[in-house]
């Protein structure tokens, strides 16, 4: 009898060890025991199954410390996918492909996994943003996932696109350190404890779109979570602070702007309807204002328990601070500044200066990577990209200056020494 030959199925294909399903184009197992996965163009979707018995690809690639996905790939990770159980406790990298379009529920561990954030994506599962103070969900996604951001006590400031048609349950609920929450129009409901538990909220922005009531609540209770050291403790008096804020709330209704002010422990709910607006307060106490007996510009001030109504004259620029996004915002002098330091300390060493002396003149080298370094900065911003963390996005910067100027990544323009020279460097 001759051996017998191993044969496999004709419907999987395998590539260099990864047995994929032509039919669905599912990834059926990898390779065993490697650090390094790159898993190839031809896998378009992840087996959800999160049982090691049945899913060989999970329990394989268990012992990955950096999976990367070849571009054309799969275009979502399932829920839990990266993180379940203790499988894939040595996983520090995840290299997405660019057209992914869903991360699931909880797939990485984004506090101790390194991963890229596509700009294609228009589904966020639950915790499937990074470590930041500030949350800005642009217009590109359109759904996210049930308890996002919930008892996440990072968050200070969260604004949404209108490109998000409805909230999930549990938004951003005990997320006990925000103080601004802005939603743009578009926005048009939410759901159970979307903004529930928001101890320190200050300033509430609501778009004509959006046609729930707003309802929140405080809750004297000690919250943290594993975003990093950051907690909320109502102790030493904090918590009885926050009763007594005045909590503002900016409604369009029918393009007609109105601001509200009521103390933060009264406040319940607010809804509107044809041309009149009710406050609900916690013990259940209500009051009705005539949205037409209200003057421009002004702020209607509410008491509910005193049935009472006062309006003030609002001043220029009153709630701008609340409004403005904490990530960093530079002046043109501060950039200045930081740039010296870190020319100095970061640029000016042996090996970089050998480079950059044998390409170019020295003037024009340093203007170059300033305005290199002014743009990243500014494109940071521009993009939203999270960046309360000054330090972390200085360091990544000069990171990428470092390995332009190592790698040569740059151009030298001009024909002749007579005209100016100008050194470009990749953005």
């Amino acid at each position: 009898m001759g051996l017998f030959k191993l044969k496999i199925k004709p419907h999987l294909q395998n590539i260099e060890g990864y047995i994929i399903d032509t039919r669905t184009g599912m990834l059926v197992d990898v390779p065993k025991g490697l650090s390094l996965y790159k898993i190839p163009k031809e896998v378009k979707q992840l087996n959800p199954e999160l049982n090691l018995k049945k899913n060989k690809a999970l329990l394989h690639m268990s012992t990955a410390h950096e999976i990367v996905f070849e571009e054309g790939s799969i275009r979502e990770v399932p829920d839990e996918y990266f993180t379940f159980g203790n499988a894939f406790s040595n996983l520090k990298k995840v290299m997405l492909p660019e057209d992914i379009i869903k991360l699931g529920n909880n797939c990485i561990d984004i506090t101790t996994t390194e991963y890229n954030f596509p700009s294609s994506l228009t589904h966020l599962g639950t915790n499937m943003y990074p470590v930041v103070q500030s949350l800005v969900i642009e217009n590109t996604i359109q759904k996210l996932g049930s308890m996002f951001a919930a008892n996440d006590t990072n968050l200070i400031y969260v604004e949404v696109a209108g490109s998000i048609k409805e909230l999930p349950t549990g938004f951003i609920n005990r997320c006990k350190n925000v103080k601004t929450l802005i939603l743009h129009e578009g926005v048009e409901k939410d759901n159970l404890y979307s903004f529930g538990g928001l101890n320190s909220l200050e300033y509430v922005e609501l778009p004509d779109s959006f046609t729930s009531s707003f309802q929140t609540f405080m809750e004297e209770k000690e919250t943290s979570n594993k975003r990093g050291n950051s907690c909320y403790k109502p102790e030493n008096g904090l918590f009885e602070t926050q009763k007594n804020n005045m909590l503002t709330i900016k409604k369009i209704h029918k393009k007609i702007p109105y601001i509200f002010q009521v103390r933060r422990e009264d406040f319940k709910e607010i809804t509107f309807q044809g041309s009149c607006a009710e406050i609900r307060s916690t013990l259940g106490n209500r009051i009705h204002i005539d949205l037409e007996k209200l003057s421009q510009g002004t702020i209607c001030q509410v008491d509910i328990d005193k049935d009472t109504i006062q309006q003030i004259p609002m001043l220029k620029n009153q709630f701008s601070a609340l409004k403005t996004n904490p990530d960093i915002d530079f002046t043109e002098e501060q950039l200045s500044e930081q740039f010296e330091k870190i020319y100095k300390e970061n640029i000016m060493t042996s090996e970089l200066f050998q480079v950059l002396n044998n390409n170019t003149e020295k003037s024009i080298v340093k203007q170059t990577l300033y305005d290199y370094f002014n743009k990243k900065v500014r494109l940071t911003k521009k993009l939203s990209i999270p960046c309360n963390d000054l330090d972390v996005v200085l360091s990544n910067i000069v990171t990428n200056m470092k390995k332009q100027i190592l790698q040569n990544q740059f151009m030298v323009e001009g024909q002749d020494l007579e005209q100016e020279k100008r050194m470009t460097m990749k953005i």
